[in-house]
């Protein structure tokens, strides 16, 4: 055996090693998360419990207005529609109030058309224009909860994305396990759509990626170091006095991830949050195409990095590592040392030395698949993601990286109707070479460009200052 065959398998055993050991800690954290954190579906068991203590009487159960803003939403504001009127919740302590901002479809018309006969207090509110300084979504809520009447008299209030539904008990089981836990809010990570090649194959890695930049572990901890905050927007639920302690969405009228804020300031208030995967109860359909699923995430991103690049980039090449690089490794060490073995005339140490490094890669793998394996288990995701976590990697490194670029080049964010000029930050987070920061002319003058040329039928819809309010029982 020569020296250069050592040197490789010294390399893919190393590589081996250390992430035989990485994801070992990747694996026990993701069963310790299964094991202390509720699904909602826990929360079905919470609900039982609370309805025994009550001896069954509805009027044990908080009255909650569901608050959904919708631009445009025609495609898929009925099935929302029909979810939240089927949800099993106590009669007469459910209504919902749709939050209309500019839209010019038929929005309101799907949604009185689902909601007909349904029994539950059901109020439109048409927005006609978005004041100045707020992110479109987050004025329709705004306006919502404040000229609604439900939503002025609700113990709870829910918001929910548009582009979600629920399955029957979802509500009822996340009201449970935010009584039962005492907390101020619950926030649903959604089970996601799974229709196109991108969802299937990338979209478990970005949500992944989430994750690991918020553990889920530290999100739900209460007091002490190492917490973290974060909620997802298509599904937060709210104790009144908790959401106006915070001061409301009129907090984060410029926000363009609402939820982290609002997550980060009851975080400041001293306020206990839920943060639970949904677990099949909560379905979410984000994007209809690649090119919106890239720009999405990066936004997503860029806002959860605090627009500063480096962190971007950091975040990228560390995916490279953990999720490529590392398995790769393993397998390496796997096809290298049997190969070796199999060859024969090297010495018995080194026979030997080629069979243990087969055995740490094997052994390794093993680990890298079993944590990912669980991971699937836990979100409810097909196991044999984890044999396309690769390909979905390196789709989100580049995400990833696009998003520090897009920032760096001064790319604006389209998003809700608006168009928002998102600076970077780079103050003390600089790389030791000076040519951080920098993006190649031509790269920075055609991104600019194609971002221009964009189409964008919400900036266009500026109407008059009128507001017309309906409300109806359907």
């Amino acid at each position: 055996m020569d020296a250069a065959w050592l040197a490789m398998l010294g390399v893919v055993g190393v590589g081996s090693l250390v992430g035989g050991v990485y994801w070992s800690a990747v694996l026990r954290e993701v069963v310790l998360s299964m094991r202390q954190l509720p699904t909602a579906r826990d929360g079905l068991a919470a609900a039982q419990r609370h309805e025994a203590k009550a001896h069954g009487h509805a009027g044990a159960w908080p009255t909650v207005c569901v608050i959904v803003p919708a631009y445009n939403e025609e495609r898929v504001i009925a099935t929302l529609a029909r979810s939240l009127v089927r949800q099993d919740y106590p009669a007469g302590r459910l209504s919902l109030v749709f939050a209309l901002d500019r839209c010019t479809d038929a929005t309101a018309e799907r949604i009185a058309q689902a909601t007909a006969g349904s029994g539950v207090e059901v109020q439109t509110l048409r927005i006609t224009r978005c004041a100045q300084g707020w992110s479109g979504k987050v004025h329709a809520v705004w306006h919502a909860v404040n000229h609604a009447q439900p939503a002025r008299q609700a113990d709870l209030l829910l918001f929910v994305d548009a582009d979600t539904e629920l399955e029957p008990q979802c509500l009822r089981a996340t009201v449970a396990l935010l009584l039962e836990n005492d907390l101020a809010m619950v926030s649903l990570g959604s089970t996601l759509a799974r229709r196109f090649w991108f969802e299937r194959l990338v979209q478990p890695v970005t949500s992944y990626e989430l994750l690991r930049q918020f553990p889920p572990r530290k999100v739900n901890r209460r007091g002490g170091r190492g917490r973290r905050a974060v909620a997802n927007g298509q599904y937060m639920l709210f104790r009144r006095e908790a959401y106006q302690a915070v001061g409301g969405h009129a907090a984060v009228r410029e926000a363009l991830l609402e939820d982290l804020m609002l997550a980060k300031a009851l975080r400041q208030h001293g306020l206990a949050l839920g943060f639970y995967l949904a677990a099949g109860l909560l379905h979410c359909r984000m994007y209809d195409g690649f090119a919106a699923f890239v720009s999405g995430w990066k936004r997503i991103y860029q806002e959860l990095s605090h627009r500063r690049p480096r962190r971007l980039k950091r975040f990228s090449l560390a995916l490279l590592l953990t999720d490529l690089a590392m398995p790769g490794a393993m397998v390496g060490a796997v096809g290298l040392g049997a190969l070796a073995w199999a060859q024969g005339g090297a010495s018995a140490a080194q026979a030997w030395a080629a069979a243990a490094v087969a055995g740490v890669g094997a052994v390794a793998y093993a680990v890298y698949l079993g944590a990912l394996v669980t991971g699937c288990v836990w979100g409810r995701t097909p196991a044999w993601n984890a044999l396309s976590q690769p390909v979905g990697a390196a789709i989100t490194a580049w995400i990833l990286w696009r998003a520090a670029v897009d920032l760096e080049s001064g790319v604006e964010t389209r998003w809700g109707g608006r168009t928002y000029k998102r600076e970077p930050r780079f103050e003390g987070d600089h790389w030791p070479w000076q040519a951080y920061g920098t993006v190649p002319g031509w790269y920075r003058r055609r991104v600019q460009e194609a971002a221009r040329a964009a189409p964008d039928a919400g900036d266009a819809q500026a109407a008059p200052a009128a507001e017309a309010t309906s409300p109806a029982r359907a």
